[in-house]
């Protein structure tokens, strides 16, 4: 498998390209047969600590603005060690628990924890410290498919991928440990022991299991970066509020503080074709590694570098516009979530245009952001976040991170920006070519239509195949919408269907796609999409991915929401696909009628024949539900569609009749 993907990857890439490309595997393969070598001779745990204590940057805040129910709830569940995450729904994780599997493939974990010889005194050193009772955490385990990475296996050896149903993803998100920041906020408001016991232990459990460049979390730089900086917030909020850590806990704190901080220097995902959010990352939890340990000849290099790296990658992974290059809207809020906490603590390192280019950002999610105040979904959606600082209300709803990036200007006035809404005035129409997406925002109507680059400067690896495809609401009510993501490698043929041109609200030929996908990570752009017209009620674009050209018109007229599909393909298909909680019936060959609660719309074309099936709806990264597709499939080389609200609603919207 992994052989046919490069070769297809060789074959889309120009020959020097590739040349360089082999070039620099064969080094970093031969650095890492010395390192392997060396890590297998001796302890990977660090020596020596030259740091004894840790910066301070958390004031308290007024605790009368937390959501204490919500965050007492979800504390009542990882004090038991039970986590939701990545669809799982609430599972308790230990050694030797069975798993339920997912879409039937399942998998028998070992029970026994392994950790290698060299590592072996020093873990068991780290878990004396632990306060009893405690039931150990399972750190390398996939909790939903049953299958389990193991400790003594040195990191860059760890294979993912290869295994049909097992999800690496599940313990990296584990790993990351953003649940610490709500054992924080429990402490800060009960002022219980309970909080501060069960936070030293899960990261002492963590730190004695887990040795450093061994085992599944050690594989991905970037979540050794969202872990220590999710470590250290915790930690700040926890001393911003007297909490009385061990003095042994302390010490073994710190030291893993500095072994975050060697590891990512020394394991950077940075490439010289390609750089993304993993190096954001990477970059952003250096940043939080030399903002809390003291100055050193060491850390100070690291400073500087990661400074520097931080403000070129922001103004090369984010437009002028603000918007994100990685051709995702859910990626737009992870790589803006990163930007913001690392420049929260260096404010005063970064230049105008630096800050500048943040600001734009909260602009971006404000345009994206619909009625109900969930984004649109476009390109992948794996749920994933730098710092959870509070509670989700709905992991669509990014309004919160407008809040924090106008107040950037610290940690404190950063975490208090998230609890305080930021009203802006809706703009009737934003255009974000850079992006590829185009808004109309009319009453009753929301429209936002996607025409452009597949993002990663051509590389699409966060991209669907769906150009011309558009998201609707009605009088504040999300009605077509993008099915999402699901989940990425434990199920390709899942993953290929959510990225599939019919999966989304645009036209389909049978056995075509927009792009060709060469990998699960990467589209060749044959599509080419582009913008002929915009304005104020009105959108022309058209691409050319399947041979055919097909140009697409939609326009806002009154109460009607109209379109126009042109293309000379001899039979294809248009989709519409629909929110949960929408339901449809066909009143004929050309009429349609569909409600949600008190709403009602009607859905009728000039020509072809209509018929509504099960579809599948994914709001979050393995999570899915049924909802309903609505399929128009014509043989004219020009179709016309309309959406309008039935006559018996009409005067609901302020419309007549």
């Amino acid at each position: 498998m992994k052989a046919l993907y490069y070769f297809k990857r060789a074959l889309s890439l120009p020959p020097h390209i590739v040349f360089r490309k082999i070039i620099r595997k064969l080094k970093i393969g031969y650095a890492s047969r010395k390192k392997f070598y060396l890590d297998t001779k001796k302890t990977t745990f660090a020596t020596h600590c030259l740091f004894s204590h840790l910066n301070r940057y958390i004031q308290k805040i007024d605790l009368a603005l937390l959501p204490k129910d919500a965050i007492l709830n979800l504390n009542g569940h990882f004090l038991k060690h039970e986590f939701d995450l990545l669809g799982s729904g609430w599972v308790q994780v230990f050694h030797g628990m069975k798993c339920k599997g997912i879409e039937g493939f399942h998998y028998r974990a070992q029970e026994k924890r392994r950790i290698n010889e060299p590592n072996l005194a020093e873990s068991e050193r780290i878990q004396q410290f632990i306060q009893q009772p405690f039931v150990p955490i399972d750190w390398q385990l996939d909790f939903k498919s049953g299958y389990r990475w193991n400790e003594d296996t040195w990191s860059k050896c760890i294979e993912y991928g290869h295994q049909i149903g097992a999800d690496v993803k599940v313990p990296w998100e584990l790993s990351r440990m953003q649940h610490l920041v709500q054992l924080a906020w429990g402490y800060a408001l009960e002022k219980d022991q309970i909080y501060i016991t069960e936070f030293q232990n899960q990261i002492l459990d963590f730190i004695s299991a887990n040795p450093p460049r061994y085992g599944v979390n050690w594989s991905c730089t970037m979540d050794v970066g969202i872990r220590i900086a999710n470590w250290l917030i915790a930690y700040d909020l926890l001393r911003a509020y007297d909490a009385p850590v061990s003095e042994e806990f302390e010490k073994v704190f710190i030291r893993s503080v500095y072994e975050h901080g060697h590891h990512i220097f020394h394991h950077l995902e940075w490439d010289p074709f390609l750089r993304s959010n993993h190096y954001l990352a990477n970059i952003a939890g250096l940043l939080f590694v030399v903002a809390y340990l003291p100055s050193s000849l060491e850390t100070a290099k690291w400073r500087t570098f990661a400074i520097q790296e931080l403000e070129q990658e922001v103004l090369s992974q984010f437009h002028p516009d603000g918007s994100n290059f990685e051709g995702s809207t859910s990626y737009h809020r992870l790589s803006a979530e990163m930007v913001v906490y690392a420049t929260a603590l260096h404010s005063q390192e970064f230049s105008e245009e630096y800050l500048k280019r943040i600001d734009k950002m909260a602009e971006f999610i404000r345009d994206i952001t619909k009625p109900d105040g969930t984004i649109i979904q476009i390109g992948d959606n794996d749920s994933g976040r730098f710092i959870k600082m509070f509670p989700d209300t709905d992991v669509l709803d990014h309004r919160y991170l407008i809040g924090a990036i106008k107040n950037k200007s610290n940690l404190t006035t950063l975490i208090e920006g998230q609890l305080r809404p930021v009203l802006e005035k809706e703009k009737r129409v934003a255009a974000y070519p850079d992006f590829g997406i185009y808004i109309q925002n009319q009453d009753p109507w929301f429209l936002a239509v996607r025409c452009g680059s597949i993002g990663q400067k051509g590389n699409g690896g966060h991209a669907h195949n769906d150009q011309l495809s558009f998201e609707l609401s009605v009088k504040g009510v999300s009605m077509i919408v993008d099915p999402g993501t699901y989940v990425y490698t434990p199920l390709p043929d899942a993953r290929r269907r959510f990225r599939s041109t019919s999966m989304h609200n645009t036209l389909s030929i049978k056995g075509k796609e927009q792009n060709l996908d060469v990998g699960l990570f990467q589209l060749t752009d044959r599509a080419k999409a582009e913008v002929i017209e915009f304005g104020e009620r009105f959108f022309v674009g058209e691409h050319h991915g399947f041979g055919s050209t097909h140009r697409r018109t939609l326009k806002i007229s009154g109460s009607t929401m109209e379109g126009i599909d042109e293309c000379n393909e001899e039979t294809k298909e248009i989709y519409f696909h629909f929110a949960p909680g929408w339901t449809g019936i066909l009143l004929n060959e050309k009429q349609t009628e569909w409600s949600c609660d008190s709403l009602k719309v009607m859905i009728s074309a000039n020509v072809g024949t209509w018929k509504i099936e099960e579809g599948e709806y994914s709001r979050a990264y393995g999570e899915k539900q049924q909802a309903f597709v609505l399929v128009l499939t014509t043989h004219s080389k020009s179709t016309a569609w309309k959406i309008t609200p039935s006559k018996e609603v009409r005067s609901e919207f302020g419309l007549g009749h």
